[in-house]
């Protein structure tokens, strides 16, 4: 069963939230925020962020579910 948190943003969603990359941190908030009012179903709240998995393995400070692939270890001396 697929999580309800895996759906790509629609395609207008998409362009949106692209397009103010172009503004920087402040504008990426800004509509990460009027996105959430719109459509907070595809945000994670206080219980669902940790059901996440990701693909490359997180910090220990992140809460999750798991990983795919283990963070690589140096070799380099």
């Amino acid at each position: 069963m697929k999580h309800p948190y895996h759906t790509l943003l629609p395609k207008y969603l998409q362009k949106f939230l692209m397009d103010a990359v172009k503004g920087g941190i402040p504008e990426i908030d800004k509509v990460a925020s009027e996105m959430r009012e719109v459509s907070p179903q595809r945000f994670h709240d206080s219980k669902s962020v940790e059901l996440r998995v990701f693909y490359n393995e997180p910090r220990q400070s992140v809460p999750s579910a798991g990983f795919i692939v283990p963070y690589p270890t140096s070799t380099r001396a």
